[in-house]
């Protein structure tokens, strides 16, 4: 077996990228160091500056488990076989940012060694990611024996959920960017499903034409957040390189051998006060369509009792549709109920049952029934909508939840409505909040 490396002297190993022994915003910071474990170095640092990655030699070959020592910066790192970069740093500390000059101040060291990854390093390089804050010292390989070949099938396909979130985390300078959380999911693991969530109501972190984009309806002197800020330029800069991100994430989901479903909250953000960014022209161009309280106060939401509102999802859900993805997944956990009590729904059950609802006890079985046929016939359309692409609403874990909220998961099951399920276990407090929940709130 190979011997231990350590590279405490990364200034000698760089190939490619800027190097200053003084601070510029053209250049990595050249940091000489003396610590008591590894001696003396020279590591790179940088501050909130974006002077291009830099390329770290190796010059190893086998497999070894990938050490870095920093002073508690959160590197974001690649090999040069990857594909995009993934985060390292000491969890404990969290993402504490450091002024560069703390981290150049003599004696004010504190530095750990953090493992990142294994990795076969035969003809590979190290390659920083230049994102503001960062410094690395040293680099210790500790040789490792090759990963043995999976031989067991996957006996439990896993599928997880992944939001917009990188749409915002900083700004895009290649599509590669979009993908690094998804990047964290090792090659060899059981993950065989990716949920994308776009964001909520029709409101996109994607380019659309049904729906509204995310910042394209702003009131003006609203104040933003960078995160926000963020979105607006990378949704602007996928335009320019003439890529949709939805699409994008449909095709790099394929590529890692996964099934990929679009998913959309149910929930509209386009209430009034409105925010400034996270908001829908369809929404706040028909407050006559918005889900109603029995004393006809408005609540956050589209009624899908009227055919207008079903009408644009359906057209919404068929351009996702479009995107290439094998499934389109309404989240009704993040956005119920999808009727109360408006007139629409009141006329209708007052036809048929000759009562007003709003007399009878929210849970009374026939305002239920009334209310559960409501959005199966939603459903119903939101099926035909999508053609060959499937239906898989994320739901809740019990039937009493299910109930509550109108969802008639048993007849959507037995007249082939939905193609599959994910079944979410959660719980909602005093305030109808929900809340992530345990095994137990499964059935």
């Amino acid at each position: 077996m190979n011997s231990p490396v350590l590279i405490t002297d990364l200034v000698k190993h760089v190939t490619h990228g800027e190097l200053s022994p003084k601070t510029s915003s053209e250049h990595w910071r050249i940091v000489e160091y003396e610590l008591e474990d590894i001696g003396s170095g020279r590591g790179v640092a940088i501050g909130d500056w974006n002077p291009g990655p830099l390329t770290i030699r190796l010059g190893v070959k086998g497999h070894y488990r990938i050490h870095l020592i920093s002073r508690y910066a959160n590197l974001h790192v690649k090999l040069s076989g990857d594909q995009d970069f993934q985060q390292c740093g000491p969890e404990r500390r969290g993402h504490q940012r450091i002024s560069p000059d703390e981290i150049y101040r003599e004696g004010y060291f504190d530095t750990e060694e953090v493992f990142w990854r294994q990795a076969d390093l035969t003809g590979q390089d190290l390659i920083l990611a230049d994102r503001g804050n960062s410094g690395l010292l040293a680099i210790h390989l500790v040789p490792t024996d090759p990963p043995r070949p999976e031989t067991r099938p996957v006996v439990w396909p896993m599928a997880f959920t992944l939001d917009g979130g990188d749409m915002g985390s900083r700004i895009h300078e290649k599509p590669d960017d979009f993908f690094e959380s998804a990047e964290l999911v090792p090659r060899n693991s059981c993950m065989r499903v990716l949920i994308y969530g776009g964001i909520a109501g029709d409101i996109c972190y994607h380019h659309t034409k049904v729906g509204s984009e995310f910042g394209s309806v702003r009131e003006k002197g609203e104040a933003w957040s960078q995160h926000h800020r963020d979105v607006v330029e990378n949704l602007q800069t996928w335009r320019k390189w003439g890529k949709n991100p939805a699409q994008a994430m449909v095709e790099y989901a394929h590529g890692r051998g996964w099934e990929c479903h679009l998913y959309q909250r149910l929930g509209w953000d386009g209430y009034v006060p409105n925010n400034g960014y996270k908001a829908s022209r369809f929404f706040l161009s028909h407050p006559e369509y918005h889900t109603r309280g029995p004393n006809d106060e408005k609540v956050m939401g589209l009624s899908v009792a009227y055919p207008e509102v079903v009408e644009h999802w359906a057209a919404f859900y068929a351009e996702l549709a479009s995107y290439g993805a094998d499934g389109v997944t309404p989240c009704f956990i993040r956005g119920c109920p999808l009727v109360l009590y408006e007139k629409i729904m009141r006329e209708g059950f007052h036809k048929e049952y000759g009562e007003d609802p709003r007399m009878l006890p929210p849970d009374h079985p026939d305002w239920q029934d009334y209310r559960a046929r409501i959005v199966t016939e939603f459903m119903r359309s939101m099926k035909k909508a999508l053609g060959k692409c499937r239906l898989s609403p994320i739901i809740h874990g019990t039937q009493a939840l299910n109930r509550r909220f109108a969802l008639d998961i048993a007849t959507w099951v037995r007249e082939g409505i939905v193609d599959d399920l994910f079944i979410m276990g959660h719980q909602y407090d005093r305030q109808d909040c929900h809340f992530a929940g345990g095994p137990e709130h499964i059935e």
